[in-house]
């Protein structure tokens, strides 16, 4: 816990005591005895005080423990079975609380794990105000309150909680200006609080107190065998870039992402810091652009695709590359196409992005999902058309498609194959296209593809070619049966 304490609090009244209540010590000065009194007035504690404020530290201590473990629990496995409830009435045992709350116990998993953190946290908290007020000069105490209310915050969403925990935490800065972690709590409460300047701020003066420290152990010789905390520099760095992510400034977010990252032994960690960088960087660090795409994201996965579309076009020119207009155009033709019968709308918008890509001529993944999600587009209006009997269309359509590798290029050929059986030298070459990509074909499609360049090739008078497909075919027949 947090090792500081508070001056400006005043002694509990009981604790007063006047030097000339005690009259004259032999061989000291009455003016020096009455300073001496005034200052133990109001910093020194009598020796029951002290034990019975840390009876009750203890006692908040394990309550906040208690709460931590239900916390910690993952959600899977938070159930409204004994696992949780023996918890709790573990800790009402080990307090010697009365159950006479008013949790529900049938209520739901999560509504359950709240509900006692709540009863936990706030019986904690009671036991550390407690023992604040018997010793409120113990580091500790004051230490574990500031804990006990950040945590308070967390559980319940709660901004007071947040601004209590501020009040104890900047009191303990009055004695002690050298403890990196008041600065981090202070910035993790100031984060909570989206203030994002301030918890800059002290995300940033803790990591520079953390490096003084180091440095201030290497010069004096301290015995360790290691100078810095490298976890928690990793964290104030990584946390600096998450606030100047949130203050938009996407210069500074990455310099401190990478700095995080070039520390970092954690291949997890890595990964993970490199990924919020692609995520800043995804609009050429244009991080509001960012921001407005995840919650569109969230709008389509929730199914509300009508909305989400016109929120995907509000957010297209904000944009400031064509790397992300390329996608939100994707994403729109997608639930264009898929979701809202306007097919003819995703196409003319698929075909803008495939045209620029083209022009383009870069290797992106990317790239290569549109590419293959327009050549689906034209090979499911394509295959609409040919329901249709409209043969001319569904020929231009499946003839798009064809011209892109993906899944279904080789029945796009099959089907361009059966369209040109009027024309045997079209029908030969699409059936060879086809057969380029044969594992994608069903035995049954190999079948009459070689079907087709046996009477194609006799048709062209090609006889010996044409025998050859035959005894391809006749022999894939026998193989079939046997």
């Amino acid at each position: 816990m947090l090792g500081c304490a508070s001056t400006s609090l005043k002694s509990p009244a009981s604790d007063t005591v006047s030097s000339s209540s005690v009259g004259h010590l032999p061989g000291i000065d009455s003016t020096v005895a009455k300073s001496a009194y005034e200052f133990s007035n109001r910093l020194l504690v009598d020796s029951d005080r002290r034990i019975k404020a840390r009876e009750w530290y203890n006692n908040a201590m394990i309550s906040y423990h208690w709460a931590d473990s239900i916390l910690s629990l993952p959600l899977t496995i938070r159930p409204k079975d004994s696992t949780l409830i023996a918890i709790y009435h573990s800790w009402l045992k080990s307090n010697g609380t009365p159950n006479n709350d008013e949790i529900d116990l049938n209520s739901s998993a999560t509504t359950l794990a709240e509900q006692m953190v709540a009863k936990i946290l706030n019986r904690a908290q009671q036991q550390a105000q407690q023992a604040k007020i018997l010793n409120p000069y113990d580091l500790e105490i004051r230490g574990l309150l500031a804990q006990i209310y950040i945590k308070q915050g967390a559980a319940t969403h709660n901004s007071i909680s947040y601004h209590l925990a501020l009040d104890e935490l900047n009191n303990l800065l009055l004695v002690d200006r050298s403890n990196p972690l008041i600065y981090e709590k202070l910035a993790e409460c100031y984060y909570a609080l989206n203030d994002w300047q301030r918890s800059y701020q002290h995300f940033q003066q803790a990591e520079q107190i953390l490096l003084i420290q180091a440095q201030f152990r290497t010069n004096i010789g301290a015995e360790s065998s290691v100078a810095i905390d490298t976890t928690r520099w990793i964290y104030y760095l990584r946390s600096q870039g998450e606030t100047k992510a949130k203050l938009y400034d996407a210069e500074q977010a990455i310099y401190y992402l990478n700095k995080a990252g070039e520390l970092t032994r954690d291949e997890a960690v890595h990964e993970e810091l490199n990924k919020y960088i692609r995520w800043i960087k995804w609009d050429d660090g244009n991080i509001r652009a960012s921001e407005l795409r995840d919650a569109v994201i969230k709008i389509e996965q929730q199914g509300d695709l009508r909305k989400a579309r016109g929120q995907y076009l509000e957010l297209l020119p904000l944009l400031k590359t064509l790397r992300a207009r390329n996608e939100i155009n994707w994403k729109i033709a997608s639930i264009e196409f898929n979701s809202l019968k306007r097919k003819d709308a995703a196409l003319r918008r698929m075909f803008q992005v495939v045209q620029q890509i083209q022009r383009q001529d870069q290797p992106d993944e990317l790239n290569q999902i549109y590419l293959k999600d327009y050549a689906a587009m034209c090979y499911s209006v394509g295959l609409d058309y040919l329901r249709d009997y409209q043969f001319r269309f569904a020929y231009m359509y499946l003839d798009q498609a064809s011209q892109y590798d993906w899944d279904h290029r080789a029945d796009c050929y099959y089907q361009l194959a059966l369209l040109s059986q009027a024309n045997p030298a079209e029908t030969i070459r699409n059936c060879k296209k086809a057969l380029e990509f044969v594992a994608q074909l069903s035995a049954d499609q190999v079948k009459k593809i070689n079907k087709m360049l046996a009477i194609s090739y006799l048709r062209m008078g090609q006889f010996d070619m044409a025998q050859s497909y035959y005894q391809t075919l006749t022999q894939n027949q026998l193989f079939l049966e046997n």
